[in-house]
C-alpha cells in the first residue's frame, strides 16, 4: 500500500482555497511539483540527460551564438578540405604512376634503337679474320654477343590511365627490367668488339716488333761492314745511336704500339741511308 505523506502544501492549499472561495474561483488551485522518491526526496537528475539537452541549446548571448556558429562552419569546411586534399593527393599519385609507366615505354623503345645502331657500328670488327688477331676467341665472343641481340622481345604498352597505382607500377617495373637487359646486351656487344680490335692491334704490334728485330740484325751487320767504316764519323755516330734505341725497344717485354715500332724502323733506315751517302761522298 502506498504510504501517505503529510505535505506542508496542504496548509497552503487550504488557505488558498478559502481565498478563492471568496473570489468565486471555486476553491481550486493547481500546483506543479517535481516527482519524489519513496523517501519523499527529489530524485537526482541524470547528468547524461542534462548534457544532451544543454548541447542542443544555443546561448542567448548573440556574440557567443555567432562564435559557436562560425566555429562549426570552420570545422565543416576544414573537414571538407581535408577530404579534398586526400582525394587530389591520391589522384596525383595515380597520374604519376601512369606517367612513369609511359616514360619507361619510351625509354625501352629508345634503347632498342640504340642496340640496333650499336650492332651496325661493330660490323668492321666482325670482318676481322682469325689469323689477324692475337686471340681468336675474341671473334667468337663478338659473334655470341651479336647473336644475343636477336632475342629482343617486343613489348606492348600496357600502361592504363584508368588503372590503379599498383597495376601501372607493376607494368613499369617489368619494362624497366627489360630495358636494363637491353643495356647489358648493348654493353656486351661493345666490349666484345673492343676486345677484337685490341687483339688485332696486339697482333699487328707483334708483327711490327718482329719486323724491327729482323731489320736491326741487318743494320748491325751493315754497321760493321767495310763500306760503313768509310762513312763520316758523325753519320756513323748517328747510326749507332739509332741502333741502341731500337735494341731497347725489342729487348723489353712490354709490347708497344705498331706505330712505335714502325717509327723506329724508319729511323734505322734513314740513318743507314746517311751512312751510305757519306761513304760514297
Amino acid at each position: 500500500m502506498a504510504e501517505e505523506y503529510n505535505w506542508p502544501i496542504d496548509n497552503i492549499r487550504a488557505a488558498a482555497g478559502a481565498k478563492n472561495d471568496s473570489t468565486g474561483n471555486g476553491g481550486f488551485t493547481l500546483f506543479s511539483f517535481p516527482p519524489t522518491t519513496s523517501t519523499g526526496r527529489m530524485p537526482l537528475l541524470d547528468p547524461s540527460a542534462l548534457a544532451a539537452r544543454s548541447g542542443n541549446v544555443l546561448p542567448s548571448d548573440p556574440a557567443r551564438r555567432l562564435t559557436i556558429i562560425l566555429t562549426s562552419v570552420v570545422v565543416v569546411v576544414a573537414a571538407a578540405a581535408c577530404g579534398g586534399f586526400v582525394f587530389l593527393q591520391n589522384k596525383d599519385a595515380t597520374q604519376a604512376a601512369f606517367d612513369s609507366c609511359q616514360q619507361s615505354v619510351s625509354i625501352y623503345q629508345q634503347s632498342t634503337d640504340r642496340l640496333k645502331k650499336t650492332v651496325e657500328s661493330v660490323q668492321p670488327a666482325t670482318q676481322v679474320t682469325a689469323d689477324a688477331v692475337a686471340d681468336p676467341a675474341t671473334l667468337d665472343n663478338l659473334q655470341k654477343a651479336i647473336s644475343d641481340t636477336q632475342n629482343v622481345p617486343q613489348i606492348t604498352n600496357d600502361c592504363n590511365p584508368s588503372a590503379g597505382i599498383g597495376q601501372n607500377k607493376s607494368v613499369d617495373d617489368n619494362i624497366t627490367k627489360q630495358t636494363r637487359d637491353l643495356g647489358t646486351k648493348n654493353e656486351n656487344v661493345l666490349d666484345a668488339s673492343n676486345a677484337v680490335l685490341k687483339s688485332k692491334d696486339a697482333k699487328e704490334a707483334q708483327a711490327a716488333r718482329q719486323d724491327l728485330t729482323n731489320q736491326l740484325k741487318d743494320v748491325q751487320l751493315f754497321f760493321s761492314s767495310a763500306a760503313a767504316s768509310k762513312a763520316d764519323p758523325a753519320a756513323r755516330t748517328q747510326l749507332a745511336d739509332v741502333i741502341n734505341q731500337a735494341q731497347q725497344l725489342v729487348s723489353t717485354n712490354q709490347i708497344m704500339s705498331t706505330t712505335v715500332y714502325k717509327n723506329a724502323a724508319g729511323a734505322l733506315q734513314s740513318a743507314v741511308d746517311n751512312v751510305n751517302k757519306s761513304s760514297l761522298g
